[in-house]
């Protein structure tokens, strides 16, 4: 019902929700292309200014929704579609959490994908826009260097490498980047939210 409230380019619409023999569904917009995560498994690493394209319209999306108190909570390639129209569309809000009224999804719990959590999240604290800036920047860094920053052998590890270490430099691990796309996933990087981006709107 939350998602269905939000009206963007870069959001899937939602129709209707409904309840069936015990199974909630919603009804959704139709889109017809790739994930970013089919994208990067068949192409490795995008070419900056495409990088750029898709980072500002995953940003303008989550602007729109942060906007509306909507925190997504699980930016990753695979809730990223990429229409065959050309737009780059966020998708799956279903542990998404409203700024107002009651957490569904429960207290004590790591929520989202491990490669992609901000720290706040790992810490199992408040959260709020800029943990989803925060999993854009690893995605940002994931389309420029063809890996994720943080990787270790569980997920755990994996969540909770990123209290401990900074990322790598992306221009360490490929070397014709620019400073400029180089100085916007650093920033979207930092442990600390307050050295984030400070809303979507500006990282876009």
């Amino acid at each position: 019902l939350a998602a269905a409230r939000l009206t963007h380019p870069s959001i899937v619409a939602v129709y209707d929700t409904f309840s069936e023999d015990g199974v909630d569904a919603i009804v959704m917009e139709l889109i017809e292309g790739d994930t970013l995560r089919q994208r990067l498994d068949d192409e490795g690493v995008l070419a900056p200014a495409e990088v750029a394209r898709i980072g500002s319209r995953i940003a303008a999306g989550l602007a729109a929704a942060h906007a509306a108190g909507i925190v997504h909570r699980d930016i990753k390639p695979a809730n990223v579609l990429l229409a065959d129209d050309g737009r780059v569309v966020v998708t799956d809000f279903g542990i998404a959490k409203a700024a107002e009224g009651a957490d569904l999804t429960g207290g004590g719990q790591m929520l989202g994908t491990a490669k992609y959590l901000a720290p706040e999240q790992v810490e199992l604290d408040p959260v709020d826009g800029r943990s989803d800036l925060y999993a854009l920047g690893v995605v940002l860094f994931e389309m420029v260097c063809g890996r994720v920053p943080f990787v270790a052998d569980t997920e755990a590890a994996t969540a909770l490498a990123r209290l401990h270490q900074p990322p790598p430099r992306p221009r360490d691990l490929r070397p014709e980047l620019g400073p400029d796309l180089e100085a916007v996933v650093l920033a979207a990087l930092a442990r600390d939210p307050d050295q984030r981006w400070p809303d979507a709107t500006t990282l876009a």
